[in-house]
């Protein structure tokens, strides 16, 4: 068994107890990243803030917004070019929050905190073969699970939406169309999704250990290669 996939699940193992403010005030991601880099410290792995791989991983961040198989990526010599912890790799605003690579394959981890057992998913969605950290931090079931994107959202109901999605913003642009030729005007619609769910991933602890044990065996059996 890869010793590296041990490590990432014994480290999410460990966060399930972890509410927030009780590791200094630091948010989720951070304890997570903290946790990978001292846990994977052992197989000579690099954790990465967001800036650094700006800077000098351009290549890399290309293709993080359609895959994450940087095999065939070459970086300038001197610079660690794998077995990596990538924080933000696309920026605070986008999905993932982490990134572990490993034989130039990475792995996407995003994190999602709430007062409530209820995840507020804004623009985002969940994504198949995605590892989802939920810190629940209020209420006697307060703490951490885990749980992978399909999961969470059957793929057609995500189809679904995402479809919908795309009828919303056809309609805007031929309703900005019309608008600015009937007034002249710089002003404009912009359709933003908001997506919404009421699944709750701590009132069930079948579920919830069913849903953890996805991610355990997913992530034990993870071949990192394309």
């Amino acid at each position: 068994m890869n010793k590296i996939n041990t490590q990432i699940v014994q480290t999410l193992q460990s966060l399930r107890s972890f509410k927030k403010g009780t590791q200094g005030g630091h948010k989720l991601e951070d304890v997570l990243a903290q946790q990978l880099e001292a846990n994977l410290k052992k197989h000579k792995f690099k954790l990465i803030n967001a800036k650094t791989f700006k800077d000098f991983y351009p290549e890399y961040k290309e293709h993080c917004s359609t895959d994450f198989d940087f095999s065939k990526v070459q970086l300038d010599s001197g610079i660690q070019d794998d077995n990596l912890i990538i924080e933000q790799p696309l920026g605070s605003q986008n999905t993932p929050d982490i990134l572990i690579i490993h034989n130039k394959i990475g792995l996407p981890i995003e994190c999602k905190t709430s007062k409530s057992d209820k995840i507020t998913w804004n623009s985002g969605y969940p994504r198949e073969n995605y590892i989802y950290l939920f810190n629940k931090y209020d209420g006697i079931n307060a703490g951490t699970t885990y749980f992978l994107g399909q999961d969470s959202i059957l793929p057609s109901v995500r189809d679904e939406l995402l479809k919908q999605d795309q009828i919303h913003k056809q309609q805007a642009k031929a309703f900005n169309n019309i608008l600015k030729q009937n007034y002249n005007t710089e002003w404009s619609l912009y359709p933003r999704p908001m997506y919404t769910s009421s699944t709750k991933y701590f009132d069930n602890l079948n579920i919830k250990n069913n849903r953890e044990k996805n991610v355990e065996d997913y992530i034990l059996k993870y071949v990192w290669s394309i």
